[in-house]
């Protein structure tokens, strides 16, 4: 549909188009993927769905595996198959039908993805609704953590605050 608006807007009547018989289920999933991942409006938690998926059918068994075969880096993998650990009620703030802006972003999903299902229900019914950015609502929500004693992950330096720190080495 886009390509025949875009087309038409250009003024051209008729164009040659290329029609793609998979033999393979699974290949035609991963280019569905690979080629709509920026068109489809997708869920960071519905792509990690899929990334997993993609990675089983594949046997895709490492995390740089993966990243490899999609063409992505380490840490965009990692951070959406941690998603995968959180509780339905948390997915459901990721949903795609929640307008991006008050969406739950991925560095929430991520940091929640540490703790157990009870957890992570008590920090989103309690985080307050004006906290509308992932820096304040991580904040607030180490900040509960600390008041509730639960022992919280360790923090990953970006390399930029490692060589900051420590220096080049």
């Amino acid at each position: 549909h886009r390509r025949r608006e875009a087309l038409k807007k250009a003024g051209i009547l008729f164009a040659e188009i290329l029609v793609k018989v998979y033999a393979d289920p699974k290949q035609e999933r991963l280019d569905g993927f690979l080629l709509n991942a920026d068109r489809v409006p997708l869920s960071n938690y519905e792509i990690a769905c899929e990334v997993q998926g993609l990675a089983r059918d594949f046997g895709w068994e490492t995390q740089q595996k993966i990243a490899d075969n999609l063409g992505k880096d380490l840490s965009w993998v990692s951070s959406h198959l941690a998603l995968l650990k959180l509780c339905p009620e948390v997915q459901d703030l990721m949903a795609s039908s929640i307008p991006k802006k008050k969406r739950l972003k991925i560095p929430v999903g991520v940091f929640l993805g540490h703790f157990e299902y009870p957890t992570q229900r008590h920090l989103i019914t309690h985080m307050p609704k004006e906290l509308a950015s992932a820096t304040r609502q991580l904040s607030w929500m180490r900040s509960e953590l600390i008041r509730l004693g639960v022992t919280l992950p360790p923090q990953k330096l970006r390399p930029s605050k490692v060589r900051e720190r420590f220096g080049n080495f």
